[in-house]
């Protein structure tokens, strides 16, 4: 019996030695929100690692991004780019965010290929684009089968509905519903004929569809940047429900 104990504490001990010689891998001193959709506030410089050395890209006023995480004075981003519809991840050093809503939207990567429609259903009349497998997006809202995403082009970034399925959302659990309409208006004013709809809320979000004078919509919320004021409107297309954004005319 005491040669078994003997041997087992022999072992303990070489296991204790093992553990020992092996390289500390240092844990990420992420934030608790690690996570999700933010809009920048100002130009700023795109890095290609944390030590912020070495200049890969930049990010634009109003431009929409996906942070990933955030450590210390250095967030981890994903950001569209002319090159590549996927986009590309980066660091910036002291993050400038317009808007960040980390702590109501979350990260999502994409499972598989899959569609993206500019409205919570299936119609061919709806698509907006595509996702590819392992694409990064930032998920704003979830209900009924349904996300709500934001998600990088070459024309810069977009918003539309992809099953809920196909993605696998960090943190499901802070995503609110869809915003519930707030009525109908007529956002054209007098001489404007026709009117863009954005992919977000700002003039640096590719364009998805356009609205005419006098064409009725629903105002789903107001999302203010900063600087300009923007209706999340559903329009009619082809008799299909639509949403986008639009600027706000005084």
């Amino acid at each position: 019996m005491s040669k078994i104990k003997s041997r087992i504490l022999s072992a303990i001990l070489a296991l204790v030695c093992v553990v020992g010689i092996l390289p500390t891998v240092p844990a990420l001193a992420a934030s608790s929100d690690t996570g999700g959709y933010a809009m920048s506030g100002a130009y700023q410089i795109v890095y290609s690692d944390a030590s912020c050395t070495t200049q890969i890209g930049s990010i634009g006023n109003y431009e929409g991004l996906t942070v990933l995480y955030t450590s210390g004075n250095v967030a981890k981003i994903n950001y569209s780019t002319a090159s590549s519809g996927s986009g590309k991840t980066g660091f910036l050093k002291n993050p400038n965010f317009r808007i960040n809503n980390i702590s109501t939207t979350c990260v999502g990567t994409v499972r598989n290929n899959v569609t993206v429609y500019g409205g919570p259903q299936i119609a061919s009349a709806l698509q907006l684009g595509s996702l590819s497998s392992g694409e990064i997006v930032s998920v704003i809202y979830s209900e009924s089968g349904w996300y709500y995403v934001e998600y990088n082009t070459t024309a810069g970034r977009k918003r539309g509905y992809v099953q809920a399925a196909y993605i696998a959302a960090e943190y499901p659990s802070r995503l609110k519903g869809f915003p519930q309409s707030n009525g109908a208006i007529i956002p054209s004013p007098e001489g404007l004929r026709e009117q863009p709809v954005y992919g977000g809320p700002s003039e640096e979000y590719a364009t998805i569809g356009e609205i005419f004078d006098n064409e009725p919509v629903s105002v789903y919320a107001i999302v203010d940047n900063g600087q300009d004021a923007w209706y999340y409107i559903g329009y009619r297309v082809s008799g299909y429900p639509k949403f986008g954004y639009i600027l706000i005319h005084s």
